[in-house]
């Protein structure tokens, strides 16, 4: 899955070595991130917490195929030190990373990497027009455990607080016990995956790609786009849940079901429309 950098790092305009010098280095990409790749396939993206990865996977890649289409600035020479300084570093977490299945390290080490090839072949300024594309490779590293299970038992209790409150002034009969809802005849538990620590931190990374691939010039209006990317975040998996809870009570489990496995769509799309609700209001309300 690593394939498409390497042959968009030899689509830039400002390359100095001919295409046939870059194979090797897109070979050597390949190589080292397509087992990367497959164990989130196999391990992390199939589960329902991590269902947001390949959407926000190809988002990436979108942007860097915006960002090659733009027009290249005159290059300067190779940074060869600072270069080699970011690979050092890429390889240091890569190593870790691949051989005990650290994913912050292992897929994090694209970035340094990436950077340093920048720098070493290319020069500053295909660093500069790059950066952001690949710095936003940091929305598909799986966030680690230790930072999600503190923060995972207060939004699941949020959530749930909000789904039954909600429900409840719409008739619904509905109870909750902790973050058990009885919805009828069925109960549905706001599992981990429901409670958005994941799914918030992939949506965020969505908003802020949907702002970089915007023609924003205001910056107040950037700013405040951004400031409402959490709060959207967080709608978008209130909003998956209510759905789902909703099909469950009417449809029954099996429909419910069905929903549940396309929850990571309905939150995409919700998140999406937020965002391009707040971002029409700004256009119309700021200068």
């Amino acid at each position: 899955m690593s394939e498409p950098v390497g042959a968009i790092l030899g689509n830039v305009e400002s390359v100095r070595p001919g295409k046939r010098e870059l194979w090797p280095i897109m070979l050597a990409l390949f190589l080292m991130y397509f087992p990367t790749y497959l164990n989130l396939l196999e391990n992390v993206w199939v589960k329902p917490e991590g269902s947001h990865g390949p959407i926000v996977f190809v988002m990436v890649l979108w942007l860097y195929y915006k960002k090659i289409h733009e027009k290249s600035p005159k290059d300067s020479k190779p940074n060869y030190v600072v270069g080699a300084i970011f690979l050092l570093l890429g390889f240091l977490l890569y190593l870790p990373g691949r051989m005990f299945g650290i994913y912050v390290f292992d897929v994090g080490s694209q970035i340094p990497i990436l950077f340093g090839i920048y720098l070493i072949v290319f020069g500053n300024q295909t660093l500069k027009k790059m950066f952001w594309p690949t710095l936003f490779f940091a929305f598909v590293v799986p966030l680690p455990s230790f930072l999600i299970d503190p923060l995972t038992s207060e939004l699941k209790e949020t959530v749930s607080y909000l789904v039954d409150a909600i429900l409840y002034s719409f008739g619904y009969p509905i109870s909750r016990n902790g973050v058990v809802l009885q919805l009828g005849g069925y109960q549905l538990l706001i599992a981990d995956a429901c409670s958005g620590l994941n799914s918030m931190f992939a949506l965020s990374g969505l908003g802020i790609i949907y702002i970089a691939m915007s023609s924003i010039n205001n910056r107040i209006h950037v700013l405040l786009l951004l400031l409402s990317i959490l709060p959207v975040a967080f709608a978008a998996n209130i909003i998956r849940v209510l759905v789902l809870a909703m099909v469950t009570y009417h449809f029954g489990d099996g429909a419910g079901m069905v929903v549940h496995d396309a929850a990571a769509i309905i939150e995409f799309f919700s998140a999406l429309f937020f965002i391009f609700l707040v971002d029409r209001f700004l256009a119309k309300m700021l200068p």
